[in-house]
């Protein structure tokens, strides 16, 4: 799975360190866009993973600098489905989306805010026949959740075709060691 700086990448699948601002890139015309696809985001092909196979794909992004960087807000999830790319920070909630055919940003899509708490696959019928947890897996939908008063509304995407976990590591200087307090204290006082 190689580098990231290493391989040519698509609107939603860059470098943290090659996209300005907390969790998306700059919006209009300035999206990287597929060799010969006028500026649409590719479609994965969807892929089922053998049993016993892990699936998701692993980014694992390599970046140098100050470990204040690690308390802005970052994309660790990606997922894919057949209409709409969701990204999620590190606790599961709903970053931003974006439309596969347009590439355009949907800032008021439902999902976004909304947590992420699975995944399932439903029978023709209807039933649900499969949950997966705590992420989807390709084939199924997804699953978002969030309070609406005193009950929960639930929403499900359509089918997964990609699943992307983005780890981040961090090569810090001598002088300037992570604060685990500043991070810690700013995840638990959101």
């Amino acid at each position: 799975m190689g580098n990231d700086n290493e391989r040519k990448t698509w609107l939603g699948y860059r470098s943290p360190s090659s996209i300005p601002g907390p969790l998306r890139g700059q919006r209009g015309s300035s999206h990287p866009a597929a060799p010969g696809s006028a500026g649409l985001v590719p479609p994965p092909t969807p892929r089922a993973s053998p049993a016993g196979t892990i699936p998701f794909e692993v980014d694992v992004i390599h970046e140098k600098g100050s470990p204040a960087s690690l308390e802005q807000a970052w994309c660790a999830v990606e997922i894919w489905t057949l209409n709409r790319i969701y990204r999620l920070d590190s606790d599961f909630v709903c970053r931003s989306v974006s439309d596969r055919t347009s590439g355009a940003w949907l800032d008021s899509h439902d999902a976004i805010g909304a947590k992420l708490i699975g995944g399932q696959r439903r029978a023709p019928n209807g039933a649900i026949e499969r949950v997966t947890h705590p992420l989807p897996i390709t084939g199924d939908s997804a699953v978002f959740v969030r309070p609406l008063g005193k009950r929960l509304n639930y929403s499900e995407t359509s089918e997964v075709v990609r699943v992307t976990l983005r780890q981040r590591v961090l090569d810090v200087t001598p002088e300037t060691p992570p604060s685990w307090d500043s991070m810690a204290r700013r995840r638990w006082s959101q």
